[in-house]
């Protein structure tokens, strides 16, 4: 509805990576990286739209992923499907969890652009994806063909592994960004039960059990809603 209101109220604009509310304009860290590489050259008038997202990552995680993303919970829903019903014992999910086959991916990404110059995940990524045709369809009343790449990246979802979790390009983009992110999911090992419905409910793998994986959190509360005993708190990162 946001997204929607935009064109139609001319209270937001926008390009492939980069939306304007007012004066205020935010630029994607993964579509600005890839612009850069297609045009051999540093975009300047998005450094800082660039950076005030970078900064937000790595003060706050991957809230992005669990409060913004239009494509996140659909995702998300085709993906508890997929491993409950659609052919569980072929999903990948180990091999595209691994850190090494996520920066691959990334990687392969930004190559591709600088190759064929131009923003290439930009147009598969299912967040641009929803935005553009929501708009082009309140505004223009049509919309465009990339709206079939969406039951691609859903069988990817259901067949292989979680998208949000362990494929997309931008959500590894900004788990590498919060790395250092201050605010941490933490359990209280004196009130745990050890019954793992926090892993088990974290759309993104986060194994708070084991501390592991914490730059993917994407600070939706699902796991500390849910758990039995209240024993999840959010606190300031412990420095190291």
């Amino acid at each position: 509805m946001v997204v929607a209101s935009g064109p139609v109220l001319q209270i937001a604009r926008g390009s492939i990576c980069t939306i304007s509310l007012g004066l205020i304009t935010l630029t994607c860290p993964l579509g600005f990286i890839q612009t850069s590489l297609a045009s051999s050259s540093i975009v300047l008038g998005l450094v800082v739209p660039t950076a005030t997202i970078v900064a937000a990552t790595i003060l706050l995680g991957r809230v992005f992923c669990g409060w913004i993303c239009p494509a996140g919970n659909v995702m998300q829903h085709f993906g508890d499907v997929g491993r409950s019903r659609y052919l569980p014992g072929l999903r990948l999910t180990s091999f595209f969890q691994q850190n090494s086959t996520r920066i691959v991916l990334l990687g392969s990404t930004l190559v591709a652009s600088a190759v064929l110059r131009y923003p290439v995940f930009c147009v598969v990524c299912p967040v641009g994806i929803i935005c553009r045709n929501v708009i082009s369809l309140v505004h223009y009343g049509s919309i465009g063909l990339d709206l079939l790449l969406i039951p691609g990246i859903v069988a990817l979802e259901l067949v292989l592994a979680p998208w949000c979790a362990h494929i997309c390009p931008l959500g590894t983009t900004l788990s590498v960004l919060s790395r250092k992110s201050t605010i941490v999911p933490v359990i209280d090992k004196a009130k745990c039960v050890v019954c793992s419905i926090c892993t088990k409910v974290c759309s993104l793998k986060v194994s708070l059990i084991h501390s592991r994986a914490l730059e993917d959190c994407s600070k939706c509360l699902e796991c500390s809603v849910r758990c039995p005993t209240n024993a999840i708190e959010w606190r300031k990162r412990a420095e190291s």
